[in-house]
């Protein structure tokens, strides 16, 4: 019990701590970081397939249809094929590319979208979609694929526990802090403003 104590009066120093970032969005942030620990989703295909950071191995043809991934629930069309695996023994591709106009996804505006071709070893690169390179989470991944007409995908990431306990601390290994991101971001609209105004004589 004392133990508990402990650490929430740690979390709660940490939370006053934080000083730029709202108490919700403080909150928020750290619901989001809990919730990109784990992968659950489903959808069509046959096979199996298992990953560990970058090193794929498997016999596989998955398509998703929706679940709960990079800290999000998320869904695509059965005919569409932005989700999904495709993996030939030591070879293959998987996409996690999801968008959505005219806005993302949380998970595309977090940093958790890729592409990757891969010959054993594995490397994100820019999804259509975005034209940016993402997910640097993608190298802590830990996760197995199944099908034989229903499929599943289950993963863990290691380094999302690691971001979610840091994150506490204010420290965002990830930068998929958004609600942080975005009261850093106004805070420097703020100093800029207030320096604009100072050096144009402006009252």
């Amino acid at each position: 019990m004392k133990t508990m104590m402990r650490i929430a009066a740690i979390m709660l120093l940490a939370v006053l701590a934080g000083g730029c970032a709202s108490t919700a969005g403080y909150f928020i942030d750290r619901g989001r970081d809990a919730a990109d620990i784990i992968t659950l989703a489903g959808g069509y295909g046959v096979g199996a397939k298992a990953r560990a950071s970058f090193l794929n191995l498997g016999l596989v043809y998955d398509c998703e249809v929706g679940g709960f991934r990079g800290g999000s629930p998320y869904y695509q069309k059965p005919s569409d094929d932005s989700v999904g695996d495709v993996q030939l023994l030591v070879m293959g591709g998987e996409s996690f590319n999801i968008h959505r106009y005219p806005d993302k996804w949380p998970q595309e505006e977090r940093g958790k979208t890729f592409f990757t071709p891969n010959f054993v070893v594995s490397m994100p690169i820019a999804c259509p979609s975005s034209q940016q390179i993402h997910s640097a989470a993608y190298f802590t991944q830990i996760e197995v694929v199944a099908g034989l007409g229903p499929s599943v995908r289950l993963g863990f990431n290691p380094g999302e526990l690691l971001d979610f306990v840091l994150g506490w601390f204010t420290i965002d290994i990830f930068h998929d802090d958004l609600e942080a991101i975005s009261d850093r971001k106004m805070m420097e609209q703020w100093k800029h403003d207030v320096e604009w105004r100072r050096t144009h004589h402006v009252e």
